[in-house]
């Protein structure tokens, strides 16, 4: 039993050194704000660039556009996964905490 508990520590300890990089980002969000809330930018239209310069540079906004737009959602994505991992930490000392020695993964068997 006692080497059960050692896995799920050691599980507790690989998250918490994982998501070090990411929760430093976190700490202006409480809670589960941002879990869920990162929507991808829609892709711009593959059009040919024309010749006329107006229509180009219309295209070539819409895509300086999504780069920008990509930027913030894959920032987002980052910060999810920060409060995610902080997330998952807390309910697993928590689990620690409350069972000691019984808490231990279990498997399916599958």
């Amino acid at each position: 039993m006692a080497g059960k508990a050692h896995s799920l520590i050691a599980a507790v300890a690989a998250i918490s050194f994982t998501a070090l990089p990411c929760i430093a980002q976190d700490q202006q969000y409480e809670g589960d704000i941002l879990l869920g809330s990162c929507l991808p930018p829609e892709d711009p239209y593959p059009f040919e660039p024309p010749e006329d310069p107006e229509l180009r540079r219309l295209i070539n906004e819409e895509y300086q556009q999504y780069i920008r737009d990509a930027e913030d959602y894959i920032n987002c994505l980052r910060q999810e996964h920060g409060l995610a991992i902080k997330k998952t930490r807390e309910v697993l000392n928590r689990y620690v905490e409350l069972f000691g020695q019984e808490a231990a993964l279990q498997s399916t068997g599958q």
